[in-house]
């Protein structure tokens, strides 16, 4: 009777040791955080068994990323400066799964004298530019940063005042960063603000020729023409599938942003925003220029003449099956695959015609129908289909002076051809719910998208 007992009680306790403990949490370095009244930047580092979001309690926090993988990493908490005499405290929560950790924060109150700075993370682009923090204080301070890429100008001050952060561009593909750090003169009380810019971008183009003449062939380059007015800069976006959308309403001459809808010929003037057509009367292609990650030398791209897209939409062989609309990653537009395309077996692409589409000279229209329900791909579908060659034109939508159309962004898309049509009107690739046209017209004096090919070899 004893052993049994005795080995009913041993078997308790093993499950007892053996049962999750569901206060059980993720373990952090550190937990906790004590800040000066100047605020900062801390890392804490933990192993995450899943997919973790990271959240705070107050907004003079500030957490990157805020979201990851499992594994192990680590996050950077921002801690904003304090402006009041009283301590302030708040946690951080990480959470993966059912599992749970908490950092607790504690900062200082100001002292008789202050420094703060705003934005505490400045996000640089590839081709640097001016960034603009705003200093608060009561008391002289000082600038410095630990890259050679960065210089501020003012490099000290008395009181509020801004600082012109002058970021140089990425001459290599990694992302860099950087901290800029403004010091109270005369005491180590300190602010600083963190810099993370993104690497230089790669030249990249649709591995497989499309054929838009008789005799010619052309590649399509990675994604639509951007261009940064602040720094002068043209570039491709990064993915097919990426657009600027209503942004481009800020268009202008010293516009820090990216805009990537331009009116009709204005290689040479992008910010041009005239309804006038007269100002729009020479057309200048957007190819002479040296686009930074499309080689970056001058001449090396080119706009599709008008018989060009008609050839590609409705002449080559089998033209009514290679081009269809749809979504990638939930984002509209249209899909052209290259000559010849053999996509997978799990890969199922509706062309508009199998899709009840009927040609009407070089329009293909179905009113019935909405046609971007036709083909929804996930981002792993469709890097599969990029890698056979296929094209993706997102509906970038349209712009008049500042003003781009509401609802246009994903729901219709308008990219320039080369050709006009009359004195204030030119021919471009149009798609839209229910139609496509290979030589749509619009006014010169709106803005569209482009899409830059090169002469394949």
């Amino acid at each position: 009777m004893k052993k049994i007992c005795l080995f009913a009680l041993t078997a308790m306790l093993f499950a007892a040791c053996n049962t999750p403990n569901p206060e059980v949490k993720i373990s952090v370095d550190p937990n906790q955080i004590a800040s000066p009244a100047e605020g900062g930047y801390y890392t804490v580092k933990f192993t995450a068994p899943a997919e973790w979001t990271a959240t705070t309690d107050a907004d003079w926090l500030t957490i990157v990323p805020a979201a990851g993988n499992a594994g192990n990493t680590e996050v950077s908490i921002n801690v904003a400066a304090n402006t009041e005499t009283k301590e302030t405290t708040a946690k951080v929560t990480i959470t993966a799964g059912n599992e749970k950790a908490e950092v607790t924060v504690k900062r200082a109150g100001r002292g008789a004298t202050y420094i703060a700075a705003e934005p505490m993370l400045i996000n640089a682009v590839a081709l640097g530019g001016n960034y603009q923090i705003q200093v608060s204080s009561n008391t002289e301070w000082t600038v410095s940063s630990d890259a050679s890429w960065i210089t501020c100008e003012p490099e000290s001050g008395e009181g509020d005042g801004e600082i012109t952060a002058t970021i140089a561009a990425a001459e290599t593909g990694d992302a860099t960063t950087a901290i800029i750090t403004i010091s109270e003169k005369g005491t180590d009380r300190k602010t600083q603000v963190q810099v993370a810019r993104e690497g230089k971008l790669v030249s990249k183009y649709t591995a497989m020729p499309f054929s838009v003449s008789a005799t010619n062939k052309v590649l399509f380059s990675q994604g639509n023409l951007r261009y940064y007015p602040s720094v002068d800069k043209w570039i491709f976006a990064d993915f097919q599938y990426d657009i600027v959308g209503e942004s481009n309403a800020n268009i202008s001459d010293s516009y820090d942003g990216v805009i990537d809808l331009f009116g009709w010929g204005t290689g040479s003037n992008p910010t041009n925003i005239s309804k006038d057509f007269r100002d729009y009367t020479t057309f200048t292609d957007w190819g002479i220029n040296s686009i930074d990650n499309g080689g970056n030398t001058a001449n090396q791209w080119r706009t599709l003449t008008k018989d060009e897209w008609v050839y590609l939409i409705f002449t080559r062989e089998n033209a009514d099956k290679l081009f269809g609309t749809g979504s990638v990653k939930g984002i509209n537009g249209a899909i052209i695959l290259p000559d010849n395309c053999s996509l997978p077996s799990d890969i199922h692409f509706y062309s508009c015609t199998d899709k009840g589409l009927v040609a009407k000279g070089t329009l293909y229209e179905n009113l019935n129908y909405d046609t971007f329900k036709h083909n929804s791909f996930s981002l792993q579908e469709w890097q599969t289909m990029e890698a056979l060659g296929a094209v993706f034109l997102p509906a970038a939508g349209y712009r008049l002076e500042n003003m781009v159309f509401k609802g246009s962004p994903g729901t219709a898309g308008f990219y320039w051809s080369s050709t006009k049509d009359l004195n204030y009107n030119a021919y471009g690739f149009e798609f839209r719910t229910g139609g496509i046209e290979a030589k749509g017209v619009m006014g010169l004096e709106y803005g569209a998208a482009v899409r830059l090919v090169k002469d394949a070899e």
